[in-house]
């Protein structure tokens, strides 16, 4: 039985040790993004859509009306059902012409694309949001790790400097300005650790996730830049947004086609069936009536879905005009920090490593003065800082290029 439990808490530890080493990816968050609340809503808003579709195919009900006699004239029989008693039924069935029925269709054809397209368009933004997002938590760990790694080497000197302080061999103001800058990384830690603890608070509102750390990588940045300059070279851009406002504009496009056959006769096919009617019995009759269109002639509701329709194609040039545009800078923007991010990799990520090596070995021989320290650990610090800057901006460069492209 001790065995037993023994190996039952191996294997927990061992499972909660790899629990905690795993890490948060794009694919991983886009997984559960997809599942969460916001896309439950969005896909309702398609289910609604594609119920008012289904809903507009179907023709109207026809009107049935009977009418039986209460008392008989003729025999003075209450609710007659004999040979003399009287039954009067009338049968009415509406028909749509000129549009009324299908245009109503292709209306709602055109706003379930919408909703589509909205669907699209909201996981496309709140996937670009939700990845800069953990970018910005990645950014912050390193920038912790690099705290982290600047508090170890200062408390290894300050406990060197204490010793010979005590011995008399270095003034007492070196070691307490040591001691000041640490508590200042210390304090630049906590700030930071904060600032993340509030990223990973809306990470977790989004993808309902209990990781702690991100995963970041980059990849197919020129594939993606190549594809993004193919799209630019259509005269048709392709994206969500466009879809949505194209949608919109059919939309508005069939309502006013819809108006327009409005203005035309509401028509109606009647039948009627009378057992004792005046004319004779079991009399049958077919017609039709007509609405005559004398005073209303829809010209109100026409002009403001046709302005409607103006409105939207006017929305779509806006809006494909803004894209491009839009596109463009983020095309170049991509290509600018792709370029500065691979050179100042080259030229000071190796350099900064060894000069700082190189600086605490200075200080623990006394080789360099506390203000020397202080001012390289701080370049040090500066010059990693920007270079993870750098490298989040380049990440969300490419996060922008990924929106420009979604489908």
């Amino acid at each position: 039985m001790k065995k037993r439990y023994v190996l039952v808490l191996l294997l927990t530890s061992i499972r909660l040790c790899s629990y905690a080493q795993e890490a948060l990816t794009f694919e991983k968050a886009d997984s559960l993004l997809a599942r969460n609340a916001q896309s439950a809503i969005d896909q309702k808003n398609v289910e609604e859509a594609r119920a008012s579709l289904q809903q507009s195919k179907n023709y109207a009900n026809p009107t049935v009306q009977w009418m039986h006699n209460i008392v008989n004239p003729t025999n003075h029989r209450w609710l007659d059902t004999g040979k003399t008693g009287e039954d009067d039924i009338q049968l009415s069935q509406p028909i749509a012409i000129g549009g009324q029925h299908k245009d109503v269709v292709r209306q709602n054809e055109a706003l379930l694309k919408g909703a589509q397209a909205d669907q699209r368009l909201s996981l496309a933004e709140r996937r670009r949001d939700l990845h800069e997002t953990m970018i910005d938590a990645y950014t912050l760990r390193q920038k912790e790790e690099i705290i982290q790694k600047e508090i170890a080497s200062a408390e290894e000197i300050l406990k060197a400097y204490e010793q010979q302080t005590a011995k008399g061999n270095i003034p007492a103001m070196e070691t307490l300005r040591i001691k000041t800058m640490l508590y200042g990384l210390k304090q630049e830690q906590t700030s930071l650790l904060l600032q993340e603890q509030a990223l990973w608070k809306n990470i977790r509102t989004q993808t309902g996730t209990s990781l702690q750390t991100c995963s970041i990588s980059s990849v197919n940045l020129d594939a993606d830049l190549l594809q993004l300059s193919q799209r630019l070279e259509s005269q048709e851009l392709s994206h969500p947004s466009v879809s949505s406002v194209v949608a919109a504009r059919d939309a508005s496009q069939w309502a006013w086609k819809t108006e327009k056959a409005n203005a035309l006769p509401q028509i109606s096919l009647q039948g009627e069936y009378d057992k004792n009617g005046n004319i004779g019995h079991n009399y049958f009759a077919f017609g039709a009536s007509v609405s005559v269109p004398l005073w209303n002639h829809n010209k109100g509701n026409i002009a403001a879905a046709r302005a409607r329709y103006e409105q939207s194609v006017l929305a779509v040039n806006q809006l494909q005009t803004k894209m491009r545009r839009q596109w463009e800078n983020d095309y170049q923007t991509a290509v600018t920090w792709r370029d500065a991010v691979a050179a100042q990799s080259r030229n000071f990520s190796s350099e900064l490593e060894k000069g700082i090596e190189a600086t605490e070995t200075q200080m623990k021989h006394h080789n360099i003065s506390v203000l020397e320290f202080v001012d390289y650990y701080s370049n040090y610090k500066d010059m990693k800082y920007q270079l993870l800057d750098a490298q989040a901006e380049l990440l969300k460069a490419h996060e922008a290029i990924k929106y420009d492209l979604a489908e």
